[in-house]
């Protein structure tokens, strides 16, 4: 029953996180060059999904600590979305500054907690799923949004207006990914 529930958190989360991106985030200017992560990201999850349908023996306490990565996303995940309030952000991959530095809420942690929500939900889906390629696919995911959170930064750094100097100095007393850590 606990599997059973798992995969049903799994999927609701899988299904929030495509909705908004199909509904919620900015399409503005791509990333040239992202076509091959864009390839993999889909790959990823379609392997997520069906690993998922098909797991039928992952042990309990797998199971709890997905809960527990399922939580952790989807809190960050809409933690952040209310933080940006009327101002949605961009999609991944693109390449365009914000009109404001969000800071408060969860980006008090960390600087793209929306990217760590999805890292959060692959990884609980890999326990769930219980295969090693979902771990692996897994790493590969966070490399890409890795590559996507240092391509934004960079945008951001090198802005010469307001926007980019409020970034450097929210850049200097926040963690990228893990607080106090990196």
């Amino acid at each position: 029953m606990e599997l059973l529930l798992a995969k049903l958190v799994a999927v609701i989360t899988g299904a929030e996180y495509i909705g908004a991106t199909l509904f919620y985030f900015r399409r503005r200017g791509k990333l040239r060059d992202t076509f091959l992560m864009s390839v993999f990201l889909l790959g990823a999850v379609n392997l997520h999904a069906v690993l998922l349908v098909l797991a039928d023996d992952t042990p309990l306490p797998q199971v709890m600590v997905a809960f527990v990565l399922f939580g952790i996303s989807n809190i960050l995940f809409w933690w952040a979305v209310v933080s940006h309030g009327a101002m949605r952000p961009s999609a991944v991959f693109g390449e365009t500054t914000p009109d404001a530095v969000i800071t408060s809420g969860p980006y008090r942690i960390v600087r793209h907690p929306i990217y760590l929500a999805y890292i959060a939900a692959f990884l609980g889906s890999a326990f769930v799923g219980n295969h090693w390629s979902l771990f692996l696919t897994t790493l590969g995911l966070f490399a890409c949004y890795d590559w996507a959170a240092r391509n934004e930064e960079r945008l951001l750094v090198n802005d010469t207006g307001p926007i980019g100097e409020r970034y450097r100095d929210y850049q200097r007393r926040s963690s990228r990914w893990l607080p106090l850590v990196w």
